[in-house]
C-alpha cells in the first residue's frame, strides 16, 4: 500500500511554498506546560521541505507599568534570560501602550533594559528572545488529535544559533511518509517554556493589538497541486507504526 502511495506522490505535480505568520492561527502560551501556540490547516497535501531553512523564533512576553513620574528613566528587569540573537533584527521589541518605542539601553548580561516613559502609569509590553531552555515541537496532528512530531529543538539554542551560517531545517526522515501532511491534518507548533509565548496582545484593552515583530514562523513546504488518493490513511498508519 505504501509503495502505491509513494508512486502517486512521486508522480504528483508539486510546487514550493512557505507557511508564514499570516497563515498560522496564534494563541498565547501557558508557562511551564506544553502549549500549542500556532496552528495551520493545510488546504492541500503538503510535505515539509528539509532542503530549505525553517525560520523560527518564539519570543517571551512580559508587561510592566511605568512609575508615576512622567519622563522618569527606569530600569526594568526581565524575568527570564535575555540574549542578543542574530535570528531576528530586534531581540527586544517594546511598546508603550499601543505605540512601538525604543529602549534607552539594553543590558543583556543583566537581563534588563532602561526606558524613559512618555507618560506615567503606562503599560510597557516587551517581546524578547530568551536563552532559557524551552522545548519547541512542530507536529502534524491527525483529525482524531493524535500528534506526530516532525521537528523538536531547544528554543534557547535556536535563539543562540547563527542561522545564517547554520540554518535549521525540518529533517522529518523517520520514514518516507514522515514529512507528508494530508489536507485534513493540522500543523501545530507547541512549546514548553518557563515564560509566556505570545505573538500579539491587546496592551491596554483598547482593541488594538501590539505585535511581536521578532517572532518568526516561516516553514518551507512543497504542496500537491491535486488530491492524493489514500494519503490520509497511509500517513495515519505510518505514524502509528513508528
Amino acid at each position: 500500500m505504501n509503495e502505491q502511495i509513494m508512486q502517486r506522490l512521486r508522480e504528483a505535480n508539486t510546487s514550493r511554498d512557505n507557511i508564514t505568520a499570516g497563515d498560522f492561527t496564534f494563541s498565547t502560551g501557558s508557562p511551564g506546560q506544553p502549549t500549542t501556540v500556532a496552528e495551520y490547516q493545510p488546504k492541500r497535501a503538503v510535505s515539509v521541505d528539509g532542503s530549505r531553512p525553517f525560520d523560527l523564533s518564539l519570543v517571551a512576553y512580559e508587561t510592566f507599568t511605568t512609575d508615576g513620574t512622567d519622563g522618569n528613566t527606569e530600569t526594568f528587569s526581565l524575568s527570564h534570560e535575555l540574549i542578543d540573537s542574530n535570528v531576528v533584527t530586534d531581540s527586544l521589541v517594546l511598546y508603550e501602550g499601543d505605540k512601538r518605542v525604543q529602549p534607552d539601553s539594553v543590558d543583556y548580561a543583566g537581563d534588563s533594559f532602561d526606558y524613559t516613559a512618555g507618560g506615567a502609569d503606562n503599560t510597557l509590553t516587551a517581546y524578547y528572545t530568551s536563552g532559557a531552555q524551552a522545548l519547541v515541537e512542530l507536529q502534524k496532528v491527525a483529525p482524531n488529535g493524535t500528534p506526530d512530531v516532525l521537528f523538536s529543538a531547544d528554543m534557547g539554542m535556536i535563539h543562540r544559533r547563527d542561522q545564517g551560517k547554520e540554518p535549521i531545517t525540518v529533517d522529518a526522515d523517520q520514514s518516507p511518509l514522515h514529512p507528508f501532511v494530508p489536507a485534513d491534518f493540522t500543523l501545530a507548533l507547541t512549546i514548553t517554556a518557563p515564560y509566556t509565548v505570545a505573538f500579539a496582545t491587546d496592551a491596554n484593552g483598547s482593541g488594538t493589538e501590539v505585535v511581536a515583530t521578532n517572532a518568526l514562523t516561516d516553514l518551507p513546504v512543497r504542496g500537491a497541486e491535486g488530491p492524493i488518493d489514500g494519503l490520509k490513511q497511509a500517513v495515519a498508519t505510518d505514524a502509528a507504526r513508528r
